[in-house]
């Protein structure tokens, strides 16, 4: 590069000086700007720099005594929140049917306490008739005679008296009977009349009854006056 530069100055030196001439002042003046700029800003920053430490020299600007930043405090790392376990649905009760309002039970009202009754006097039987006699008896052809006697003790006359005989098996049963009009008809009071009725035998029923109607009515009561 330097060896390039020197054949170049050669080169400028062997010009016209009517050429090279020009060159030389334009280029001898502003080797001298740049000179005249050098020198006199080299005495500026000199004067600046004396000023500087002039005023510095003198009084002394206090700093101000910076403010300490505050230290952060760190933030505490949150506690994570528990997960919660949701609580079971409650199951809803069912709702109780009203009970009907019981009705109230009527106050039984005391029932006065009764007074004794005296025991009655049992009252007799009202005969009006008794059983003097009676008998059965097998005549041989089959039948059942009966015959007995009666008597009026009503006190007063009886028309249409009629016998009875029931016929009983050996079980107490009933199994048939015979009837017939008594021979006085009527019978007055205090009178005995005797009776009589037919009937068919048979040998299996051993037992009789007398009993005594009328004869378009019930039973006549009796009382029994057979010797016993």
């Amino acid at each position: 590069m330097l060896r390039e530069m020197w054949l170049g100055l050669k080169r400028f030196w062997a010009l016209r000086w009517l050429i090279k001439g020009p060159i030389l002042v334009v280029a001898a003046l502003i080797v001298l700007v740049i000179v005249g700029a050098v020198v006199g800003g080299g005495e500026e920053e000199a004067w600046e720099e004396h000023g500087a430490a002039v005023v510095q020299a003198g009084t002394a600007t206090p700093q101000a005594t910076p403010t300490p930043e505050p230290t952060l405090t760190p933030e505490p790392t949150p506690t994570p929140e528990p997960t919660l376990t949701p609580e079971p649905t409650p199951t809803p009760e069912p709702t109780p049917k009203p009970q009907p309002t019981p009705t109230p039970e009527p106050t039984p009202t005391p029932q006065p306490t009764p007074t004794p009754q005296p025991t009655p006097t049992p009252r007799p039987p009202n005969y009006k008739l008794a059983l003097i006699s009676a008998s059965c008896t097998n005549d041989g052809y089959g039948y059942n005679e009966c015959e007995g006697f009666v008597e009026n003790i009503s006190g007063k006359s009886m028309e249409d008296v009629e016998v009875v005989i029931t016929w009983y098996d050996a079980n107490d049963v009933a199994q048939s009977s015979d009837d017939a009009l008594i021979d006085y008809n009527p019978i007055l009071a205090g009178q005995q009349s005797p009776w009589s009725t037919i009937g068919t035998h048979n040998p299996a029923l051993t037992r009789f009854r007398v009993q005594f109607k009328e004869f378009f009515g019930g039973t006549i009561p009796y009382r029994d006056d057979r010797p016993q």
